[in-house]
């Protein structure tokens, strides 16, 4: 190293590791800000564990204090890369002439760093913090513009004040001489537990930060174009060490641990995430550089560039090394290939294969009060089981478009199955998706097992060392007697009350996800349809849960899988019930029709109002069928692109596919009511029409298709809900969301 470097680490943090042997090896000189946290950390574990070496490289890893001096080091010339630098401080560097460019991400979102106070702080939310000051690491890093970006999104004027590391950020807030901290989990969070310091607020409630990626790899233009394909053998070593760091090997939170010089407990809740904020997997990948029109808004806006820059100058300014297209590979996003034939459609082909077997099997599953061992065999075999799963646990994480089409298949043949299909598919995702590795594992690694329940928060969950005590009842069920886990929803209670989640208003509701045999089944499933679901009430009482084993009751950032499970536990499930209606109503006027035409058919149905009246219906009722349909899937087109571009959905599109699930409900059931009453003798005895009435009748019972939700909906559409977000059931306020991620346009 040069001896101007090696005056600028000792300037930094006087800390230069160089680890390996570089016989035969590529060096890169990488500098990262702030050591130990949880994205900056591959290089040093990924080096220790031998996986750049595996790729002919050996790094020399200078630690600075924050992403300005790191940056100065790579505009310098000391350093080839630069970790995990603000990628709006970056943009202005670039655009004022600085030799910089972002070759790829860091951490996309703000769903890592919350922002505290003292205990004795008078404040008591950040709209009270007018004129106070808030820590960032350094001038230009991200740290600076989520703080200029929280200031405007409450309405008062922050100062920030240059702090440093997080240690001495906590140290100048125990002190006085800062009025606001921020930090990453796990630092800081020994001092919240201890009681010295509370949560102000997370990150993640501006809108705007969700789906940049706010901090960036950067390298010098020099190195890009003398080493390109070093670079590009950093990416893929980068990616692959962060692979190993979320496989739930033990040897991954020892090693962390060390690193941090912090017990393992605390280290594992670098993603556990005990403040709201974690680092899942999706949010790390260093391939991924989202939301670049946004950050040049923002950037103009709190004055890093003076301007927009040209196309010409963005596309210089990105500079992805040549491996990027293996992102697709890893995150299964195939469909964002232009040449992708959307067309061919396995899963789908073989929901629809099942149907003559399904149909033989749906009154044998309909006198059982479940679906019998043969038809979830069946399920299994065929894939259909696991097409929401993510594909590290052996899943197909189908897009929606596909999902819609899988369940409308099923719902044809028969709608129990398909009910109790597309209810475990949101249960397993969600748990496979939002579970922390080691948990996941545990759940779904040797077997896809089966997860269903009630999510709805009807228990009570007090806590505990180490988790909680559960108890309660839950009603509707479904899908329960085949689970080997339950998707159990509750509150939590902390010494007695309801525990409100720190930085909001809201209480604590999480999924448990809890082995089957702790439930007690009540038994008492005798409705009118959806007979062969088998949705009982169950209840548990007392029943300790590891704390790993929940997750938030409206997560939508995955451990495991991609930006499919962007979509949480709600919009999983509007896809689901979406197809379920298609498919029943389907079914229902093939039923009618083929009776209508049939030999000696005609003329009962004339002498039940038929003729032209009947045509008149069943046009009616097609072209209504089919208007939904387009509906459906044009929403559903729309998010699925969003999507894929790494993005969540707004609230306007969450609003359509609400007010889509709704209108196709409606329609479904109006659609079957008119088939069964043209049916005569026929559909009174059991049969395919007698089932597909009983079946959608008792579906429209469901909370997701109440006249409530269409209400909301048109609200949002007519203005009324500004800057509210999409709760579960009703537009909310954000402060009463844990990680509100669609937000009402202001």
């Amino acid at each position: 190293m040069s001896l101007a470097a090696r005056a600028f680490g000792l300037a930094v943090t006087g800390l230069i590791l160089s680890i390996g042997s570089a016989a035969a090896q590529d060096v890169l000189k990488v500098a990262i800000g702030q050591r130990g946290a949880w994205e900056n950390s591959s290089a040093e574990l990924g080096q220790n564990q031998g996986i750049f070496k595996k790729h002919g490289l050996t790094l020399e890893i200078l630690y600075t204090q924050g992403s300005g001096e790191t940056m100065q080091a790579v505009i310098s010339g000391s350093v080839d890369i630069g970790v995990g630098i603000g990628t709006h401080g970056a943009l202005g560097a670039f655009a004022k002439g600085a030799p910089v460019r972002v070759i790829g991400g860091t951490f996309t979102g703000v769903d890592d760093l919350y922002y505290y106070v003292s205990t004795d702080s008078p404040l008591k939310s950040m709209k009270e913090a007018d004129g106070r000051t808030i820590a960032i690491s350094s001038t230009g890093s991200a740290g600076h513009i989520i703080a200029l970006a929280l200031g405007q999104h409450f309405g008062v004027k922050l100062t920030p004040q240059v702090a440093g590391s997080y240690a001495t950020i906590l140290t100048q807030v125990l002190t006085k001489q800062l009025d606001i901290g921020f930090a990453t989990s796990p630092f800081g969070l020994e001092a919240v537990e201890q009681g010295k310091v509370r949560i102000l607020t997370p990150a993640n409630v501006v809108p705007s930060l969700r789906n940049q990626t706010v901090r960036s790899l950067i390298a010098n233009i020099a190195v890009i174009e003398r080493r390109p394909e070093v670079l590009s053998r950093f990416i893929v070593a980068t990616r692959e060490t962060l692979d190993w760091m979320y496989s739930g090997d033990p040897r991954v939170m020892k090693a962390y641990a060390v690193l941090l010089g912090m017990p393992e407990a605390t280290a594992a809740k670098a993603i556990s995430g005990a403040t709201g904020g974690y680092h899942p997997r999706a949010s790390v990948e260093p391939t991924r550089v989202d939301g670049l029109d946004a950050i040049q808004a923002d950037a103009i806006q709190f004055k890093y560039i003076p301007a927009p820059l040209t196309a010409a100058q963005m596309a210089d300014f990105l500079r992805l090394p040549a491996d990027r297209q293996g992102a697709t590979e890893m995150t299964g996003d195939a469909t964002l290939r232009p040449d992708a034939n959307l067309r061919q459609l396995p899963l789908v082909d073989a929901a629809r294969a099942l149907t003559p077997f399904l149909n033989e099997q749906a009154p044998l599953s309909e006198a059982a009060g479940r679906l019998t061992d043969a038809t979830i065999q069946a399920l299994r075999d065929s894939g259909l089981m696991g097409f929401y799963m993510p594909k590290c646990f052996g899943g197909s994480e189908v897009w929606p478009l596909e999902a819609l089409e899988i369940i409308e298949a099923l719902s044809y043949a028969d709608a129990s199955t398909s009910w109790v299909t597309m209810a475990a598919q949101v249960s397993m995702a969600t748990a496979a998706a939002y579970l922390p590795p080691s948990a996941a594992r545990q759940v779904f690694g040797t077997t896809m097992s089966i997860v269903a329940g009630q999510g709805a928060p009807f228990g009570r969950a007090d806590m505990a060392e180490g988790g909680f005590r559960l108890s309660g009842k839950w009603g509707y069920g479904s899908g329960i007697y085949h689970a080997a886990w339950t998707h159990t929803g509750a509150m939590v209670h902390e010494n007695g009350h309801p525990r409100i989640v720190p930085g909001t208003d809201t209480p604590d509701a999480r999924i448990f996800i809890v082995p089957v045999g702790e439930a007690e089944f009540q038994g008492n499933w005798d409705v009118l349809g959806l007979r062969a679901t088998g949705s009982v009430d169950y209840a548990m009482q007392d029943v300790f849960v590891p704390e790993e084993f929940t997750h938030r009751q409206n997560a939508n950032r995955p451990y495991q899988g991609g930006d499919l499970y962007r979509l949480g536990i709600s919009g999983l499930s509007t896809s689901g019930h979406s197809g379920f209606a298609l498919g029943v109503a389907r079914r229902a006027l093939d039923e009618i029709a083929a009776l209508a035409v049939a030999p000696r058919r005609t003329a009962m149905i004339a002498d039940l109002g038929g003729g032209e009246v009947f045509h008149q219906l069943y046009g009616q009722a097609e072209a209504e069928l089919r208007a939904a349909r387009c509906f459906v899937f044009d929403v559903w087109a729309d998010v699925q692109a969003q999507l894929q571009r790494g993005e969540d959905m707004t609230v306007r599109q969450m609003t359509l596919l609400r007010m889509a699930l709704n209108h196709v409900t409606s329609v479904a059931a109006r659609a079957t009511e008119f088939a069964y009453k043209y049916g005569g003798g026929t559909a009174a005895r059991a049969g395919a029409l007698q089932r597909c009435f009983r079946d959608m009748s008792t579906a429209t019972q469901h909370v997701t298709v109440s006249p409530w939700i269409l209400r909301e909906c048109a609200k949002e559409l007519l203005g009324l809900s500004k800057g509210k977000v999409w709760g579960s059931r009703a537009m909310v306020e954000p402060s009463q969301m844990v990680r509100p991620t669609i937000v009402a346009a202001t």
